[in-house]
């Protein structure tokens, strides 16, 4: 018993003969862990990027570059457009406060752009518009004068305006001024002013440059319409001929005039000298 068992062990294979060989699926790993670092390290498309997602690469890389320079223009043109209106805003700050004169008949009711209002009768006046300073004077001294809050536009409505009725609003920016019978409702903005009435008998004033000013003078029955923009200043009267004329407070009479028509528009171009008609 004790040889058969000597002999079997003699003819046993040694237990490292029987050590576990790797498998195909581990060399299968192996091979695959190669492929990825030779794509990884060698830039090769990984084998699954198809033919259609590289063509729509390749057009997102091309719209870019055309895009870039083109947004590049583009931020450039801002900033100098926002450099532009910060210049403006300096050399033109917006006012704090803006002084309205009139002198009426009877009453005379102004509204905001804000919404606020303010009825006005003689010397007494109502309402929810904040009012700084109320005095007797202004342009003449029988107006009545009130200091309010600067407004980009004011309204103002007249009852029964006689030949004498003036109402003006001037600020930093500049000033409008009405003056005349049938005159009913006034818009005055940072760039102009709009009359409308019934059987007007009217003279309109623009003051801007120092010792000149612009008066414009006649009849209607609808409305006249006056509108700075930039440089020049444009005058509109629907259905009523209109003259417009030059003057200085330091000088008597007119420097400038011209008739026109109704329905014609005058062009007159303002500089820091002084202004001409565009003709």
């Amino acid at each position: 018993m004790q040889s058969r068992e000597g002999t079997a062990d003699a003819n046993q294979l040694p237990i490292k003969w029987y050590a576990p060989i790797a498998s195909v699926a581990a060399l299968s790993e192996r091979h695959a862990d190669r492929q990825y670092l030779q794509h990884r390290f060698y830039g090769t498309r990984p084998p699954d990027l198809s033919l259609q997602e590289g063509a729509a690469i390749r057009t997102e890389v091309s719209f870019m570059k055309k895009a870039i320079p083109i947004l590049l223009v583009v931020f450039l043109c801002l900033l100098v457009a926002f450099s532009a209106v910060c210049e403006y805003r300096q050399q033109h700050p917006v006012p704090e406060e803006m002084l309205v004169s009139f002198e009426s008949h009877g009453k005379c009711w102004f509204k905001n752009a804000e919404g606020e209002t303010l009825e006005c009768e003689g010397t007494n006046y109502s309402g929810d518009m904040q009012v700084i300073d109320a005095s007797i004077g202004g342009f003449s001294a029988s107006y009545f004068s009130l200091t309010v809050p600067y407004s980009k536009r004011l309204e103002a409505s007249l009852e029964n305006a006689g030949p004498d009725s003036f109402i003006s609003v001037g600020s930093d920016l500049g000033g409008w001024a009405v003056l005349g019978s049938g005159v009913q409702r006034t818009i005055f903005t940072d760039s102009g002013v709009e009359t409308t009435g019934e059987n007007m008998e009217y003279s309109i004033r623009f003051f801007s440059i120092e010792e000149f000013y612009l008066e414009v003078t006649g009849s209607g029955e609808s409305h006249i319409r006056y509108v700075r923009k930039g440089g020049k200043l444009y005058l509109t009267a629907q259905d009523a001929a209109f003259t417009v004329e030059f003057k200085s407070f330091l000088e008597e009479g007119s420097m400038d005039s011209m008739d026109f028509s109704a329905g014609e528009t005058c062009t007159i171009r303002i500089r820091d000298g002084g202004m001409e008609f565009v003709r």
